[in-house]
């Protein structure tokens, strides 16, 4: 569940983000999933979650670290 207010949300991203993206021209969250289970080219990707707004989709990988298990492989998948 998603507990901030979509303009904290929104404030959030912008704030944490390393690009010059308009978040506030996003809208607002239409809705939310938390490790989707999506087929890819046969196989399977997790993001950590999915973000579906009125006009921007958002999908977020968090890593605890920068020692990261993720592969470039697991990147490329789409």
């Amino acid at each position: 569940m998603i507990l901030l207010p979509d303009n904290l949300l929104i404030e959030v991203l912008d704030n944490s983000a390393n690009t010059t993206l308009n978040y506030k021209g996003f809208g607002n969250l239409d809705s939310y999933e938390f490790w989707p289970h999506w087929n890819s080219k046969g196989s399977y990707v997790e993001p950590d979650i999915f973000l579906r707004f009125e006009n921007a989709d958002i999908i977020i990988e968090a890593k605890k670290d920068d020692s990261t298990d993720q592969t470039c492989k697991q990147w490329k998948k789409k």
